[in-house]
């Protein structure tokens, strides 16, 4: 539950409880979890109908509530629904999350007269064409329909909706036919992941209103020929069905570069795009996020894209055939502040000029170092860089606004974590082959504690935003919080004092985040 503005949180359980009294304590005792962008209840495990129904009474009685999440609740999805009925009738709503419940159209079919909400996740369930057209005619702003059986028939219906702004219909079955439906679409933020569409499907959208478009896939480590026709179409997944991976090649790639539209782009594993496409879109002006991660570029593609100035983020992680002096030209871009070249090391791509110079992973981590003074993550996964390339990038002469870097995958040692102590500004760090690359030693080696509140609240600020390569750092009074506390400790224990005062700082971050309704986790 997100509370538009919060009260105390004991004080909200305890009205639910009241009203609730058929539901377990416990299931209300759960602790606090939290998203990249807001703080939830947890709503309770084997809710069914009947919880369903006290909790739409109760809520009644609560008009801040503004957010509920009930998903992964299965049993309200397994038979007809009072409950949601009673839910769809909600006035104080904003913003529902019901993932993975079963849900079908009838569970839905109440929520066409409900004018309250503007957010509304119904992904992988089972709902059709009808319950499509149905959401299309509501006042929603963001629609999350992925994983469910929408083609091009109720993809015709939601793009010709007058208040969506972010609509995701990822892993349906919309191919060519369904995307074309969206060619003059106003909607902003368009998602058609995994939905087989091809080169005919992109030509279509070239005309978009579109600012973001999403066309790549989801599926990791997708590793095959691009030119192997039998794994053009789809993969069977017991919980998901089949999907259909979008094949997107140079074509489609031209089509879409030519868009005057489009600000945010990703196609990555379509395993089709090479040099031709990364060309073209080098030469749009408009652009200012492109991915093409798991894709065929090679060094021309990769030039032409370093050479650009209107692109702010990049990603041409793991395309294979990009020799590392090709990646030499990146540090050089004076514009771009995002950037993953990331690769599956291969050494084949070190290779040396005609005065012996090697062109290795430290070679392009020492260039980083003293060339570029724009990039603000920075992803070297996978080059080989050794402790001499480490060095230079933790004691860079420019690169002074990096704050997110990743060398996973590399042969650095142990001791890395004592190279980037004094590294100005980095708060993420990804050393070694972890999923979750949170560099927590940096905080060890800077703060030399073992307990206490400054440490905890350290922590905190760190890990609140950062847990993957996907969740990048936080807000900005988070980082300088982050920052105060590096440069009051140094390589010192922190004294009573100084631990007084983070503390006082510390709250304020809390206070401040309570007033915009999005406290923090409580230490």
């Amino acid at each position: 539950l997100e509370l538009e503005n919060p009260p105390l949180q004991a004080h909200l359980l305890s009205d639910l409880r009241s009203e609730m009294s058929d539901v377990q304590q416990e299931d209300l005792d759960q602790d606090t979890f939290f998203d990249d962008e807001a703080p939830y209840i947890p709503t309770f495990r084997k809710f069914n109908d009947q919880d369903l129904i006290d909790l739409c009474t109760a809520l009644e009685k609560c008009p801040q509530v503004k957010h509920l999440d009930l998903s992964m609740n299965w049993e309200i999805g397994m038979h007809p629904s009072e409950g949601m009925s009673l839910l769809a009738r909600s006035p104080f709503l904003k913003s529902l999350v019901l993932y993975r419940m079963g849900l079908t159209d009838e569970h839905l079919l109440s929520f066409q007269w409900n004018a309250s909400l503007k957010s509304l996740d119904v992904s992988f369930n089972d709902l059709s064409d009808d319950i499509a057209e149905i959401l299309s005619q509501m006042p929603l702003e963001e629609l999350c329909l992925r994983g469910n059986s929408i083609t091009h028939v109720g993809a015709q219906s939601l793009s010709q909706s007058k208040t969506l702004k972010d609509l995701d219909l990822s892993a349906n079955y919309l191919f060519n036919e369904g995307a074309a439906c969206f060619a003059k679409s106003t909607i902003e933020v368009l998602n058609l992941r995994e939905n087989g569409i091809t080169d005919a499907g992109a030509m279509a959208l070239a005309n978009t209103l579109v600012k973001t478009l999403l066309l790549g896939n989801d599926k990791r480590n997708w590793d095959c020929d691009p030119a192997d026709e039998s794994v053009d179409r789809n993969y069977d997944d017991d919980d998901d069905g089949d999907i259909f991976f979008n094949l997107i090649g140079d074509n489609g790639a031209e089509a879409l570069a030519k868009n005057p539209y489009i600000e945010e782009l990703c196609l990555e594993q379509n395993n089709r795009i090479s040099d031709r496409g990364a060309v073209a879109f080098a030469k749009n002006s408009t652009l200012k996020e492109l991915n093409l991660s798991f894709n065929i570029v090679g060094n021309e593609g990769a030039i032409a894209l370093a050479r650009t100035s209107s692109i702010r983020a990049l990603d041409l992680s793991f395309n294979k055939g990009i020799q590392y002096w090709a990646f030499l030209h990146f540090a050089l871009n004076a514009h771009i502040e995002k950037l993953n070249i990331s690769q599956y090391f291969d050494p084949e791509n070190v290779c040396k000029n005609s005065e012996g110079l090697i062109f290795d992973g430290d070679y392009l981590a020492y260039a980083f170092s003293v060339e570029n003074d724009v990039l603000r993550e920075l992803g070297l996964s996978g080059l080989g860089i050794t402790d001499k390339g480490a060095y230079f990038l933790a004691k860079p002469k420019k690169l002074s606004y990096l704050y997110d870097l990743d060398i996973r995958y590399s042969d650095v040692s142990s001791d890395v974590e004592l190279m980037f102590a004094n590294t100005p500004n980095l708060i993420s760090l990804g050393y070694r082959g972890y999923s979750d690359f949170i560099y927590s030693k940096l905080l060890d080696a800077r703060l030399s504690l073992n307990e206490g509140l400054g440490q905890r609240a350290a922590r905190l600020c760190l890990f609140s935003k950062i847990g993957s390569a996907s969740q990048k750092t936080g807000i900005p009074y988070e980082r300088a919080l982050c920052k105060d506390i590096f440069e009051m400790s140094g390589n010192r224990p922190i004294s009573d004092e100084e631990r007084m005062q983070l503390k006082n700082k510390f709250d304020e971050c809390v206070e401040d985040k309570a007033r915009k309704g999005c406290l923090l986790y409580p230490v």
